[in-house]
């Protein structure tokens, strides 16, 4: 891995969202699964070097309820985002349009001949994969109002 040396990596943060254990979408969960060891193994570097490490495994607290992420994210006081933080917001002079699948708000982006295991809007999810490890000195929060 190249790090760049300019950077103060105990400056840095790196937001890991929606690396679920599970998903209704099978195409979905083979990118995740796919993905998982690649972000665990920068995720660890970058935490050897200083960076802060959050999960942002949505609508999952109750599964990292009392853990020492979760319990650092609780504890860290509010900052208000300089940017939109929502998706629709995005900046057409910088960033591409959605895939058709992602914006129009459908939970699932299947490729063409695979299904959905399951319907409509059920979340099956229960926590973030198992293979991205998560440090004492990480973080776990959500946008759902129980940050």
């Amino acid at each position: 891995m190249v790090c760049r040396e300019d950077w103060d990596n105990a400056r840095i943060a790196v937001v890991i969202c929606d690396m679920w254990d599970t998903t209704q979408c099978v195409s979905a969960a083979r990118r995740v699964a796919e993905m998982a060891p690649r972000v665990n193994k920068v995720a660890a570097r970058l935490r050897r070097d200083g960076a802060l490490i959050v999960r942002a495994p949505g609508g999952c607290m109750d599964y990292y309820a009392g853990t020492p992420a979760r319990e650092r994210a609780r504890r860290a006081p509010p900052v208000r985002s300089p940017m939109p933080v929502d998706w629709h917001d995005r900046d057409a002079s910088r960033e591409s349009p959605l895939p058709p699948a992602l914006a129009d708000d459908t939970p699932c982006s299947c490729e063409p001949g695979e299904a959905c295991t399951e319907g409509g809007t059920s979340y099956p999810w229960t926590h973030q994969i198992e293979c991205i490890e998560i440090s004492s000195t990480d973080a776990v929060t959500d946008d759902g109002g129980s940050c």
